[in-house]
């Protein structure tokens, strides 16, 4: 994931700056980078609470579960979970029509 750090010494001057900063490492950033990642934490959260994240997730929003910290960061991380899943599918899909779109208009300008 894109992350910046800062200090006194490296602090942006500017919001313009930051901007600036903030895309050129969003630009860097790989998607399934970041999917791994979080596919890491949510391990992490499972093992140490003995259950799915999914099961988590469902028992969490049902209010089956007590609201501490670690349970709001799983959350949390499920939903980015979730989100970037679905983001990567689409774009799976997206560019398996298209190949698919290609292939045929190369077989029909051969055929024809």
């Amino acid at each position: 994931m894109a992350k910046l750090s800062f200090t006194q010494e490296n602090m942006p001057a500017s919001s313009e700056e930051f901007r600036r900063l903030l895309a050129k490492s969003m630009a860097k950033s790989n998607p399934i980078d970041d999917f791994v990642e979080i596919v890491e934490d949510l391990a992490g959260f499972e093992k140490k609470h003995q259950m799915s994240s999914s099961e988590f997730y469902l028992k969490f929003n049902a209010g089956q579960l007590e609201d501490e910290l670690d349970y709001f960061e799983w959350s949390f991380i499920y939903d980015a979970y979730v989100k970037l899943r679905r983001v990567i599918e689409s774009a799976l899909l997206r560019d398996a029509v298209l190949s698919g779109v290609e292939a045929l208009e190369e077989a029909e300008a051969v055929a024809a």
